[in-house]
């Protein structure tokens, strides 16, 4: 009965012609339906009210250009068909998942000579809300990358590569620093609640020096009042140049604020802090790995005010575990896909592992086992929808894309173009993701991502067949 194949629902319900035609002449008639089931009527309402698990997706009641496209309508055709079935004892045909990507939106831009390459980003989690950062301040997007807004200058910090965004609407947004002033680390948060035009800055803590260990802080709001700010210290290995993968941590605490950042309480003990996470699946869940590869996973599910810590079975005292991504279905489960590498670190067929918690991660079971096709592992890995995975892959500077649609179980190598190696990237939703790339970089050349014009963010909106480099006019 649907009109329009590619509804972005995903819903394609295959009904029998004779019970079609049946409901279309009860409708011409005008006959009263008996009243609607509760099952049918709470469907109904989920359908037009319900959103996607990712920001962004959103589910579509109907696309009838007829009379069938009122939600009215909608009620009278369930309710026919329920009773209908009924009397038959019969059940409708089974759904067919929708297996394409969708419609691509607007043709995003190319990059022009001349132009600024943009060198930071990040989704709000507002739909296709963005932000990014050049050298001339910072700009937004509400269409996925087409459109950017005039940039405004961001507040001046002591020192640039120690401030953190993060921003969960349009108009709401943090600037997190560290300043360090006769031997005392001041943690401090710049916050704008009108896209950056005006800025205020709180003080979340001092903290005193200990010399060579600075802090790690990571900063994360739920909402426009509520957040968190982790801080931990790495402790020092004697003779060490730098600190190891296997780093270890001490003083892990954690600030809270309610009131949009003005002021904050705390400390109070949390997880630490790590170099790499924690990573947000959303604004109210996320994980982190612990101080080292082998450390027990934690999982908040309330923005990072409470946290969950479980080791996982089945995880050898020689195997180190990589943690890739970590998904919630629509029952609310949470799915962790990991890495598991052998002591000896080599890649090669190491197996990924996922696991599943109706807990809320205090405890995990294994669901599966399987591999990437190069049977390489993956790098960075990020969630489009429930049970659609996006990976980097190709080491350190990774070089190609491969996509799950089945959480996992399976993996297809992904036919891109636009950028040669990449680093990280996040997703809005299926069709629309960011990344940190670069351009023309040979093969066994170490190329800088953000340090020529050839390098920065990079933006797709077909679901990473098709990748366009993010610059800005000249100011």
């Amino acid at each position: 009965m649907s009109e329009h194949p590619d509804d972005e629902s995903g819903i394609d319900p295959v009904i029998d012609p004779e019970l079609e035609a049946e409901v279309r002449t009860a409708l011409r008639r005008a006959i009263v339906p008996p009243a609607t089931p509760g099952p049918v009527r709470d469907a109904v309402e989920a359908m037009a009210t319900n959103h996607g698990a990712r920001t962004g997706v959103r589910w579509r009641v109907w696309q009838g250009a007829s009379a069938l496209a009122s939600l009215a309508a909608v009620v009278v055709v369930l309710a026919v068909i329920a009773a209908s079935l009924a009397v038959r004892g019969g059940k409708p045909a089974a759904a067919t998942p929708q297996a394409t990507l969708g419609t691509p939106g607007p043709v995003l831009p190319d990059a022009k000579p001349g132009q600024t390459p943009a060198v930071g980003f990040g989704w709000t989690g507002q739909g296709l809300t963005a932000w990014a950062t050049g050298t001339d301040g910072l700009r937004f997007t509400e269409d996925g990358g087409v459109m950017w807004s005039a940039p405004v200058s961001l507040p001046a910090v002591p020192d640039a590569s120690l401030a953190s965004l993060d921003f969960v609407d349009r108009d709401n947004g943090w600037q997190t620093f560290e300043a360090l002033q006769a031997g005392v680390w001041h943690l401090r948060v710049q916050r704008t609640d009108d896209g950056g035009l005006t800025w205020q800055t709180s003080e979340i803590a001092s903290l005193p020096d200990q010399t060579d260990t600075g802090l790690l802080t990571s900063t994360h709001f739920s909402d426009a009042s509520h957040g968190v700010t982790f801080v931990s210290r790495p402790v020092e290995t004697p003779g060490a140049s730098e600190p190891p993968l296997a780093q270890t941590y001490a003083s892990c605490t954690k600030y809270v604020t309610v009131d949009g950042g003005a002021t904050w309480t705390g400390p109070t003990a949390s997880v630490c802090n790590t170099i790499e996470s924690p990573r947000w699946v959303n604004r109210l869940v996320g994980f982190d790995p612990g101080g080292d590869a082998s450390s027990p996973l934690s999982v908040t599910t309330d923005g990072g005010l409470t946290w969950r810590t479980s080791g996982l079975p089945g995880v050898s005292s020689s195997q180190d575990v990589f943690l890739d991504v970590l998904d919630v279905d629509a029952g609310g489960r949470l799915h962790l896909l990991v890495t598991l590498l052998p002591a000896s670190m080599t890649w090669v067929a190491a197996p990924l592992v996922r696991y599943v918690s109706v807990d809320g991660g205090a405890t995990w079971a294994e669901e599966f086992r399987s591999t990437t096709p190069s049977g390489t592992g993956a790098g960075w890995m990020s969630v489009l929808a429930p049970d659609h995975y996006m990976a980097l892959v190709g080491g350190l500077a990774s070089r190609s894309l491969i996509e799950s649609r089945d959480g996992g179980r399976t993996w297809s190598d992904v036919q891109t173009s636009g950028f040669d190696i990449a680093t990280y990237m996040y997703w809005a939703d299926e069709m629309h993701g960011m990344l940190e790339g670069i351009r023309d970089c040979s093969s066994g050349q170490t190329c800088d991502t953000v340090g020529s014009s050839a390098g920065g963010v990079f933006l797709t909106d077909d679901g990473g067949r098709t990748w366009h480099q993010l610059a800005f006019p000249p100011g």
